[in-house]
């Protein structure tokens, strides 16, 4: 069968949006990440203060001035300072390092590299610059020249922990796991009796660990840090993590209250403690509290404020949770978070219009095919299908490599009867990702209801990539059936409907396969089920008719 269908659109978005709305949502969350660098920011900005050393350094002021504006997110404001500031002094290379900083936060990685290339062409044993270049030069794919930069760190100072993380994920992404390995941990043992470096350094191994499905050694790494600095907050931090990752939420919820007695004004470990135990109706007023606290210490924080906005929105508390929203989105009105926010709001209240309104203006500020995809299936659901494959042709139009929007565009011309285009979009995809399951599933599907030959061949492709999808089984078994070779259909409809026993046209599809093998009593047991449903479904119809055509050659 064809793996999308109009009959579930409205599940499918649902189904996005529930995606959105865990503890992070997704669309948001990578919004979030890309505006406001919460994390990011603040590594980028610990390990410039830390490698800088403003404090010996008589440019102290003019950097505690932009650090805070960043830190605030006056991104405009700290961007007039730091030109400012270059203009009066063009050879200070610490000015040049805090303008790539600012390309940091803003992610124009062009700005970056052309200010650490100012800045070492002034300074050569700038680690701060020579380490943002071998960052950039590894996000690049330029592998041997991010090693050489963050050897030339190394070079100059040793000690510089995050040039080793680089060098193991160099190694990492060459698939050279047990050497990544080894660097970290060679890292970590040079870095024992140094608690908040040996923290930094497990945490880099977790990460590693994590990407292996070896959870259990971080928590090892996690409780051997915490039985030596028991009282350590960022030992404690860690271990929460490790014990969250490994499934122990009563002993992460432990830790992460004994943290927080410690530090008393901790906002990010506020927000942690309240997505773990906000599942808990029971804890429904706690989950507000710590919420409330941690805008209340740091009201710029938007992590808190947005996720207090989705848990709102989890319980249902919809008008309060666009209240937040609209104020996120009044704060922060060049940026897309706020109203991908009251996007989803409006969607969650079946308030369509108004949920199509403000995630168009999201993508016009930053198109991402996340967006681009609500947008078309909002569009469909408003019954709009012809402005939808517009929207998506206009945007194909500027991005006419891009192979989603193809796909897209194929399951909209699909469900339009537009045969023809639709495989003419699936073919491209086709032509770039030739083992895509999809593209491979639904092209089969409309060959198959062309009569073309190659139908059983895309469909048996699609099956050997991805034997445990259901449709994609279904598709494959209706095609052997169809063209003669039902027994071996039966065994593999029989798969399908084993993964998806829901679903009505896989159990109609059986039934059919049932019947051509002689199977009739199981068959008839199918069909009877499928025809007392009480919603009209294209199977209901088929099912009622078929059962008729029994009982008419038994008479």
């Amino acid at each position: 069968m064809k793996k999308y269908n109009k009959y579930y659109l409205i599940i499918s978005i649902f189904i996005g949006l529930l995606a959105l709305n865990r503890t992070s949502q997704a669309t948001i969350n990578d919004d979030f990440q890309s505006i406001l660098s919460q994390d990011e920011l603040e590594n980028s900005i610990h390990m410039f203060e830390q490698l800088q050393q403003p404090q010996n350094n008589p440019n102290k002021v003019e950097y505690d001035q932009v650090i805070d504006l960043l830190k605030r997110h006056r991104i405009e404001d700290a961007r007039a300072k730091i030109s400012e500031l270059l203009k009066q002094n063009p050879n200070q290379p610490n000015f040049h390092n805090l303008q790539a900083l600012l390309g940091i936060v803003t992610h124009d990685k062009a700005l970056s590299k052309q200010s650490f290339k100012n800045s070492i062409e002034i300074d050569s044993n700038g680690v701060f610059a020579l380490y943002g270049l071998a960052k950039l030069a590894f996000e690049e794919g330029q592998l041997k020249e991010s090693q050489d930069f963050a050897n030339r760190v190394l070079k100059v100072n040793n000690k510089i922990i995050n040039a080793q993380f680089l060098l193991a994920d160099v190694a990492y992404v060459q698939s050279n796991y047990s050497e990544a390995e080894q660097i970290l941990l060679n890292t970590l043992k040079s870095a024992t009796g140094n608690v908040l470096a040996e923290v930094e350094v497990v945490n880099n191994l977790g990460r590693f660990y994590q990407a292996q499905n070896q959870t259990d050694k971080i928590l090892q790494l996690s409780q051997s840090l915490s039985q030596r600095y028991p009282k350590n907050p960022n030992v404690l931090s860690l271990l929460a993590q490790s014990q969250i990752l490994n499934n122990q939420p009563e002993e992460a919820e432990k830790t992460l209250r004994t943290l927080l007695q410690q530090k008393i004004n901790d906002v990010n470990h506020r927000v942690i403690l309240a997505k773990l135990i906000s599942d808990d109706i029971r804890k429904d007023k706690e989950v507000i509290d710590l919420l409330n606290e941690a805008v209340a210490i740091d009201p710029n924080n938007f992590q808190a404020r947005i996720y207090k906005t989705t848990y709102l929105m989890k319980r249902n508390r919809n008008k309060e949770a666009l209240e937040l929203a609209k104020k996120i989105d009044t704060e922060l009105p060049s940026q897309v978070i706020g109203k991908l926010l009251q996007g989803d709001i409006y969607f969650a209240m079946s308030q369509y219009d108004k949920a199509l309104a403000a995630y168009q203006l999201a993508y016009t500020i930053q198109p991402t095919n996340k967006v681009l995809f609500l947008i078309s299936d909002l569009l469909n659901l408003l019954k709009k299908p012809n402005e939808a494959i517009s929207f998506l042709k206009q945007e194909l139009d500027r991005n006419p490599d891009n192979t989603a929007i193809h796909s897209k565009l194929a399951l909209n011309y699909d469900d339009l009867g537009e045969k023809n285009l639709a495989a003419k979009h699936y073919q491209f995809v086709l032509s770039t990702e030739p083992n895509n399951a999809l593209a491979l599933n639904n092209l089969a599907w409309i060959y198959f209801s062309q009569n073309n030959a190659k139908a059983i061949i895309l469909a048996r492709k699609a099956y050997e990539i991805a034997p445990n999808s259901a449709a994609i089984a279904d598709t494959y078994g209706y095609i052997l059936l169809k063209t003669g070779h039902a027994k071996e259909a039966l065994d593999i409809i029989e798969k399908a409907f084993s993964l998806d026993s829901m679903a009505y046209d896989i159990q109609f599809h059986l039934a059919e396969a049932l019947l051509a093998t002689n199977n009739n009593p199981p068959a008839v047991k199918l069909l009877s089920k499928i025809a007392s449903l009480k919603q009209n479904i294209p199977e209901k119809a088929k099912a009622i008719e078929l059962l008729n055509t029994l009982k008419n050659d038994s008479n």
